[in-house]
């Protein structure tokens, strides 16, 4: 922990109490070092109780492995709304099953802060929102996402009708990627695309207008 600490280590038994004093429809766990043994109790209540609509998971060392029992238990959590996994080292093969889960019915917010998301999610990134699931909120921040990612997604979108907020803030996207999301953006204006006006608007304005002006029909040389 930041202050030096030793993580709180959350056991089964400290999980079920967690669980059964739930006050509301959440469970944060954030900053708890999980068990194996609290994982599996996790699993066992997420789709037995229709209360649970948000869960916290953040730096709670989750990875690859703690996916292959969670995913399917999010799967069937079927009043589960918001899934927050930042600060965990995921690689791109578990967040190839992260992304499995676009079929679920209700989760409307998935939040992917500081996770190692790179060059090598890309695709499986662009094929999930592809998918049109019904997450509304994404957040892919403080992420190694760059100019490929950038214009995967914004390829994936075009089908994409429940992506209100994209979340891009402190990635490797550069002014190329910034463009081509701003341009995509101008068409839709109720999608709400958070870091890509890193670079400025007066520097990307102009670049912006130069694009439109080489597009626009009859403008190039005779």
């Amino acid at each position: 922990m930041a202050d030096g600490r030793e993580p709180e280590v959350c056991d089964a038994n400290m999980m079920r109490t967690l669980i059964c004093s739930l006050a509301d429809d959440h469970i944060d766990l954030k900053n708890l070092a999980l068990r194996w043994d609290a994982l599996e109790t996790l699993c066992q209540a997420l789709p037995e109780n229709p209360n649970i609509r948000r869960l916290t998971l953040d730096n709670t060392g989750v990875g690859d492995e703690s996916l292959n029992i969670l995913v399917p238990a999010i799967a069937l959590a079927a009043s589960l709304e918001t899934l927050s996994l930042c600060s965990n080292s995921i690689s791109d093969h578990g967040l190839a099953k992260l992304f499995a889960l676009s079929s679920h019915p209700s989760l409307s917010t998935l939040s992917l802060r500081h996770t190692p998301i790179s060059c090598g999610s890309n695709s499986r990134l662009s094929d999930y929102l592809a998918t049109d699931p019904a997450l509304s909120e994404l957040d892919l921040s403080h992420t190694l996402i760059a100019n490929e990612g950038a214009t995967l997604i914004a390829g994936s979108l075009h089908s994409n009708t429940h992506l209100r907020t994209l979340n891009l803030t402190s990635t490797k996207i550069g002014a190329k990627g910034s463009i081509l999301l701003m341009e995509w953006q101008k068409a839709r204006p109720y999608i709400d695309i958070r870091g890509i006006h890193v670079f400025g608007a007066d520097f990307l304005r102009p670049l912006l207008e130069a694009t439109h002006s080489a597009n626009r029909p009859g403008t190039g040389r005779a």
